[in-house]
C-alpha cells in the first residue's frame, strides 16, 4: 500500500493563526502568550519575554508579495529548517529548503537565534569559512 504525505498547510500553523490579532488599522500583532508559546516556545522564559516586548505590528500584506527574482536561484543559500517550529510546518520548511544550494536541521523551534545563538553563530563561521577558504 503506498504511504501517503502528510498534508501542508501553507502558511502558519493553526497555534500561530490563533495567536494573531488583527488592528482597526489594518496591521496584525501577536498576543503576547501566544507569542512566547509558538515563536519562543523553546527559548529560556527571560529570552522569550525579552523578544516577545520586541515585537511589532505588521503592516497589511507583509510577507505576501511575489518577488520580481528568486536569489536562491543564482546565489549559494542555506536553509536552517527548525524540525521543533510551531509557527512553521517543519515539512513545509524542508520542501522550501529543497530549493536551497545546502539544507541543515536543528531540533529547535522557531527562533534558534534567540535560544541557541551558538547554533546560528557555529553555522555563519562555518559558511564564512567555506566562502574564503583558498
Amino acid at each position: 500500500m503506498p504511504v501517503r504525505a502528510r498534508p501542508v498547510r501553507v502558511g502558519g500553523s493553526a497555534q500561530l493563526r490563533d495567536a494573531i490579532r488583527p488592528g482597526r488599522d489594518g496591521t496584525t500583532t501577536l498576543c503576547p502568550d501566544g507569542a512566547a508559546a509558538v515563536l519562543y516556545g523553546d527559548c529560556p522564559a527571560p529570552l522569550a519575554a525579552r523578544a516577545v516586548a520586541l515585537l511589532r505590528a505588521q503592516a497589511p500584506g507583509c510577507g505576501r508579495g511575489v518577488p520580481e527574482r528568486h536569489g536562491w536561484r543564482h546565489t549559494p543559500s542555506t536553509y536552517v529548517v527548525c524540525a521543533q517550529d510551531r509557527a512553521v510546518d517543519p515539512v513545509l520548511q524542508r520542501r522550501m529548503a529543497s530549493r536551497c544550494t545546502e539544507m541543515r536541521e536543528w531540533r529547535t523551534g522557531h527562533s534558534p537565534f534567540v535560544g541557541r545563538p551558538p547554533l546560528v553563530v557555529g553555522l555563519l563561521r562555518e559558511l564564512l569559512a567555506s566562502t574564503t577558504a583558498p
